[in-house]
């Protein structure tokens, strides 16, 4: 991996992690109120669901709600991004997707 491209990568995901831990101390956020999906749009084992597995660990320590990982790999991505769109649950969810720089 280019070196610039995996400074990038970590600068980024120390970014979304400490997201939680930056919130106001105030009153709590009941958001989200369920597990939240984690869609992952490429097939288990590799780098993408390497780093979407550890990003919510961090989340749900964060957040306080569990995420759950969900691999739909094939068509280079294009089902996940599908079954992201599916609007049948109520449950929230994101999608981490991988790009060159």
């Amino acid at each position: 991996m280019n070196p610039a491209r995996a400074i990038a990568a970590t600068v980024l995901l120390f970014t979304v992690c400490s997201a939680p831990a930056q919130r106001s101390s105030g009153a709590e956020h009941s958001y989200p109120k369920g597990p939240v999906r984690v869609i992952l749009p490429f097939p288990a084992g590799g780098g993408v669901d390497a780093a979407g597995r550890i990003l919510a660990q961090k989340l749900a320590e964060g957040f306080g709600k569990p995420f759950v990982i969900e691999n739909r790999g094939g068509a280079n991505g294009t089902s996940g991004r599908k079954r992201l769109r599916n609007r049948q649950t109520t449950a929230p969810r994101c999608c981490l997707r991988a790009r060159a720089l």
